[in-house]
């Protein structure tokens, strides 16, 4: 027996052994497959264990599994939704005897939680069983007939199972939860989370304790829920406490469970001693709190499934307190109540906002740069469309299920020592329409604020009308920058705003304002999408921008301090240079907003009043879209009298060079006056333009524009067809045209002091130009001036320090006299000497003694090539005109002149010296010219005909016209042959006095005479040469001779050009006679215009032919003695010597000497004498 029991108790001994040790000695890893399949099964998804398993008896049942990983929903982006370090249970033994299970012991270290919720409403912690659908609906079977039979006795036993567990330990050693929600863009992080549990069943009571990081900030939580009664109360008491705040947060109640309801009721309170720091831990903003912002809250709670309320809410920060109450029903849906009230919010006792920028940084963000931790490293970016379109998803839609009256009312509400009176909020909520019935409050400075809006179907409509009447003051009671204007401006302020805000679109129309004394009316619709597009509607009545100048700023020029280095009104350079450096070139932040958005812009101001000037009828009718500007009409009706219209198109305005193609219409009444509205400097020598107009088409790009363009100015009409190059050295390459029906008024205009010609008449030109900086080219010149055609070519190269200009001309008939400026007559006057000094006897006024300007010879140099088709000086025409010039450093040399003028040829060399003085060194020559013709057209001389050809020399030097006269030098020569023309008359005239010759002794000689000079000259050719020379103005000739038929005439001659008068005298002999005494002499002394003859000569020495000669008022012969002369009577007399007189004429006589006298001349007319 013994051996029996001996036996019994070592086999007992040996199982025992085997069921506590034996477990030890098995490779549990073995049914990591068959775990993972069942999960598998049981969820749809795969749970990987890497580390060992390990289940052990003694000393104490536990099991343990390290580096657990399961699997996420597919849709997520996370692969794992729950992993942990590790994973530790342990069982107390003796309670298991007893047929109860104690675990002493769960711990959880590090476990990683992923909670998400997706766009869909679905979360990941739905799960999809792999079971068929055929062992699902058997298993629902076998539960229904199980449920059947056991009946209501089942609940019971699963209550008293779960009663019978105890759990002491549960313990979570540094968990993370992570909570997502792709609908509502909320991400929450939930890290270093430390919690012991403990139950002593599992149906109650429970505690809990420990602390986590709530958005970096430790809080700790507490939590006590009593043993769940089927019916009666259980108790729930929670806690949570903010360290960095001192904020605490309490709720006591209980809840009742019946047969047929459930409620519950109890209080929260919550204290604190700084509102700031808990709102800023709470909601990620920075505040400071004011001293006085210790806060309390309690509110009673009481309710059913059906019913909530919210009694006896009290509010307090500091002294502020709110109160009120909030009901809701829950029965068929939500129905919220709401009334709230404060005598007295003193805000500035509450809060001091040190920053109003939210930073809100989801935790994805923060944490991007956290590569190590392998929840926080995930991120998610968002696209540009996000953060600049309001996405139609976030908008609210309310359920008709859920309705709301809400009215809030605060007497007093002080904000930054200010006083805001009368808020009040009215709203409701019914059937998915939300409603703003009132929103209102009295504001400081006089200010009100009104607004009345609804809410539905993601559309915002409503009205805001908003009055001050000191803006100023309300700005800066609003901490909002006041523009620096005077003090009298930004006062009142009357608005009127219905609006609609949709998820695309904002709209706001009407629109009233008035500021101070300017009304707005207009209308916008502004569509929120990737590129913002904006059309607007504006009016603007007047807008005074003097009255908004300081006084200091009006008129003034900003002006640059070289030595400190600022600009009046401006910041300091340095730092604007400093900012430059800062914005990168090409920055989305830094683009002009005419490349972020599409515009449809209807822009009128009615005046507009600038430095006193007032600018009126200003429009703006323009489309912008994808960078390209469409301008229907950019206008300016009058400005100082002027008006400017702009329309065309602009493409990449937002582009270095944007491409233009526009059209432009522009009257300048005042242009200096614009100008120094502009703040422009005046141009030096800018004539007074008058009236100026241009329109026409100006296409291109900054860099290359092409224009077409009429003007019309100072009287005439200007066409410019061309391009514009300001980049390159073609600043200009097209057509010139212009047009002017007087060339003296324009050149009047442009220079009062200039010398005109008032026969310029219309000057008409057209060219093709190209100008750069450097050279201006005129090509294609086709242009009349005083009705003569020019044509050719014109060169002005601009580079060297004076400008050269090469200049190839043709031209028709050049009328000097009609194309050179006319210069005033002025001069000296002087007496006449007597003939043969070759020195001046005096100044004639007909020359001026004024400063000749040779600022044109040295002003530039010039190469000039020139054929005319004649050149004319009053009578003098030369025709065929071929000349070439050179100008080079004042120096004028004249290579080539040629022509031709009555018939003969004309050449002209030599040069003109402008430096100092005009010096003049000319070689002319004529040959063959008609001399009929020439003198026909000088001197109205009908009686010569012949060629004449004269070579000389001149030289001169002087700075005025008188100058040059006076000192006019030269020598040449003169020949020709000379016929002279007789009439019919003329010849009767002779042979009449050859026979009143014959029957009156007294007249004898004058009929020989006239008979000489007919026989000698009259249709005879006549030889003539001879030379001359001049010096200081005066010519004189000695030799000049004229050869006729049997008859020579010597010439002796000087004429001074400065007195303007002549000296001559003319011998003429007969072949055959004595040489030594001309048979005729003619003296000519006086003007050189109008001199008075003298006739003398043997034809007077006949038989008292003395008689002839005082009735022709000539003088005696020269061989007599001047002190006796022979009478008219023939009586001696004697000189004033000889103390002797004739004897007095009887008055017969002298009638008989008067008749003849008249009748001699008379024949001596006719003869052209």
């Amino acid at each position: 027996m013994r051996k029996f029991t001996i036996s019994i108790f070592i086999i007992l001994l040996l199982v025992i052994g085997g069921v506590l040790f034996g477990p030890g000695f098995i490779d549990w890893n073995k049914y990591k497959g068959d775990i993972t399949e069942q999960v598998y099964a049981q969820t749809g998804r795969a749970l990987d264990i890497e580390g060992d398993l390990h289940l052990r008896i003694l000393p104490v049942p536990s099991f343990s599994a390290a580096n657990v990983r399961f699997a996420n929903d597919p849709k997520s982006s996370e692969k794992t939704m729950i992993s942990l370090d590790e994973l530790g249970v342990k069982v107390a033994v003796f309670p298991l005897l007893s047929g109860r299970l104690r675990v002493d012991e769960v711990v959880l270290r590090k476990p990683i939680i992923r909670v998400e919720k997706f766009a869909d409403g679905s979360g990941n912690w739905n799960f999809s069983p792999v079971e068929n659908a055929q062992k699902g609906t058997s298993n629902s079977t076998v539960a229904k007939e199980d449920t059947g039979l056991q009946g209501g006795g089942q609940d019971t036993t699963e209550n008293d199972f779960l009663a019978d567990i105890v759990l002491d330990h549960f313990r979570i050693i540094d968990g993370t939860i992570h909570y997502s929600d792709a609908k509502t863009d909320l991400d929450e992080m939930f890290e270093g989370i430390n919690v012991e549990i403990a139950a002593k069943s599992l149906v109650g009571p429970f505690s809990l304790g420990g602390d986590l990081l709530l958005r970096g900030q430790r809080t700790e939580i507490e939590l006590d829920i009593g043993q769940f009664a089927d019916d009666g109360a259980t108790a729930i008491n929670a806690g949570v406490r903010l360290p960095d705040s001192e904020a605490k947060l309490r709720f006591n109640g209980l809840v009742s469970r019946h047969v047929n309801s459930t409620s519950y009721r109890g209080k929260f309170e919550g204290d604190g001693s700084d509102l700031g720091s808990l709102i800023s831990e709470l909601f990620d903003v920075d505040v400071a709190t004011s001293a006085d912002s210790d806060f309390e809250l309690s509110a009673e709670l009481e309710g059913n499934l059906n019913k909530l309320s919210v009694n006896d809410i009290v509010v307090r920060v500091g002294a502020q307190k709110v109160s009120g109450a909030v009901d809701v029903g829950l029965k068929g849906g939500v129905d919220i109540s709401m009334d709230l009230s404060s005598p007295r919010v003193n805000l500035d006792d509450i809060l001091t906002v040190e920053n109003s920028v939210q930073r809100k940084l989801s935790p994805k963000t923060k944490n991007t740069s956290n590569e190590g931790d392998p929840v926080t490293g995930n991120s998610k970016a968002g696209s540009d469309q996000e953060q600049t379109q309001l996405s139609a998803s976030s908008w609210p839609v309310f359920s008709p299920e859920v309705s709301l009256k809400a009215q809030i009312r605060i007497d007093d509400i002080i904000y930054n020592q200010r006083i805001v009176r009368g808020f009040a909020l009215q709203s409701r909520l019914e059937n998915g329409l939300f409603e703003i019935q009132n929103l209102s409050a009295q504001l400081p400075s006089g200010s009100q604020i009104a607004l009345a809006a609804n809410y539905q179907n993601q559309t915002v409509n409503g009205q805001l009308n908003a009055r001050t009447e000191d803006l100023r003051g309300l700005l800066t009671w609003l901490d909002v920058a006041v523009p620096e204007v005077p003090n009298d401006r930004f006062r009142r302020l009357d608005s009127k705003v219905r609006f609609s805000l949709k998820p695309e679109q904002v709209v706001l129309n009407p629109v009233s304002v008035t500021l101070d004394v300017t009304h707005l009316d207009g209308a916008a619709t502004i569509a929120l999408r990737d590129r913002l597009g904006v059309g607007a509607r504006v009016v603007i009545d007047r807008v005074d921008l003097d009255a908004y100048l300081i006084e200091k700023d009006k008129g003034q020029p900003v002006e640059v301090n070289d030595n400190a280095g600022v600009s009046n009104g401006s910041a300091p350079i340095d730092e604007m240079k400093a900012q430059d450096q800062k914005t990168p070139v090409g920055n989305n932040e830094t683009q002009s907003i005419l490349g972020k958005l599409d515009a449809n812009l209807d822009i009128t101001l009615g005046e507009v009043v600038y430095q006193g000037v007032p600018l009126r009828g200003v429009k703006l009718d323009a489309t912008l879209q994808q960078g390209n500007l469409q301008i229907r009409n950019a206008s300016l009706d009058n400005i100082e009298g002027s008006s400017f219209a702009l329309s065309g198109a602009i493409k990449g305005i937002e582009a270095e060079a944007p491409d233009f193609d526009t059209t432009i219409i522009a009257k300048v009444v005042d242009l200096p006056k614009l100008l120094q509205l502009a703040k422009q400097d005046q141009i030096n020598g800018l004539p007074d333009l008058g009236s100026i107009e241009v329109s026409g088409n100006v296409k291109g790009t900054k860099d290359n524009l092409a224009v077409d363009l009429l003007g019309a100015a100072l009287g005439g009409s200007y066409q410019a067809k061309g391009a514009i190059q300001p980049g390159t050295n073609s600043l200009y390459q097209g057509l010139i045209v212009i047009d002017h029906p007087d060339a003296a008024k324009l050149v009047k205009r442009i220079n009062p002091e200039a010398s005109i010609n008032p026969r310029w008449g219309r000057v008409s030109a057209k060219s093709m130009v190209t100008a750069s900086p450097e050279v201006i080219e005129l090509y294609e010149l086709d242009g009349t001036i005083a009705n003569t055609a020019i044509q050719g070519s014109v060169v002005a190269n601009l580079a060297d320090a004076k400008p050269k200009v090469t200049a190839n001309l043709m031209t028709g008939t050049l009328d000097l006299s009609s194309l050179l400026p006319k210069s005033a007559a002025g001069g000296a006057s002087g007496g006449a000497s007597g003939g043969g000094s070759s020195v001046s006897a005096g100044l004639n006024r007909r020359w001026s003694q004024e400063n000749l300007d040779l600022s044109a010879l040295s002003s530039l140099n010039a190469e000039i090539s020139l054929i005319s088709d004649a050149v004319r000086s009053d009578a003098l025409t030369i025709e065929n005109v071929q000349a070439k010039a050179t100008l080079q450093d004042a120096m004028l040399t004249l290579s080539q002149f040629s022509g031709t003028a009555y018939g003969g040829g004309v050449t002209a060399t030599g040069n003109v010296d402008g430096r100092d003085q005009l010096i003049v060194d000319m070689d002319i020559s004529a040959q063959n010219i008609d001399s009929g013709s020439l003198l026909r057209d000088m001197a109205d001389f009908k009686r010569v005909s012949g060629p004449v050809s004269v070579q000389g020399k001149v030289k001169t030097a002087g700075r005025s016209e008188a100058d040059l006269v006076q000192q006019l030098n030269g020598n040449g020569q003169i020949s020709g042959v000379l016929t002279a023309k007789v009439k019919t008359k003329e010849v009767v005239g002779g042979a009449l006095l050859g026979v009143l010759g014959s029957k009156l002794k007294g007249i004898q000689g004058v009929g020989d005479a006239t008979t000489t000079l007919l026989q000698s000259f009259a249709g005879h050719p006549a030889q003539m040469k001879g030379t001359y020379t001049i010096h200081n103005g005066v010519l004189v000739t000695n030799d000049l001779r004229v050869d006729g038929n049997r008859t020579s005439v010597f010439t002796a001659a000087t004429v001074d050009l400065p007195a303007w008068l002549i000296e001559s005298q003319s011998d003429l002999f007969r072949e055959g006679e004595d040489p030594t005494k001309p048979y005729l002499t003619v003296h000519l002394k006086g003007d050189l215009d109008k001199p008075n003859p003298r006739v003398k000569g043997q034809f007077l020495q006949s038989n008292k032919s003395n008689t002839i000669n005082q009735l022709l008022g000539g003088e005696l012969p020269s061989d007599e003695t001047p002190e006796t002369q022979t009478g008219a009577t023939g009586a001696e007399t004697t000189g004033e010597s000889g103390k002797q007189t004739s004897e007095p004429v009887v008055d017969d006589k002298k009638a008989k000497k008067k008749k003849a006298k008249e009748l001699l001349k008379g024949l001596f007319k006719e003869l052209g004498g």
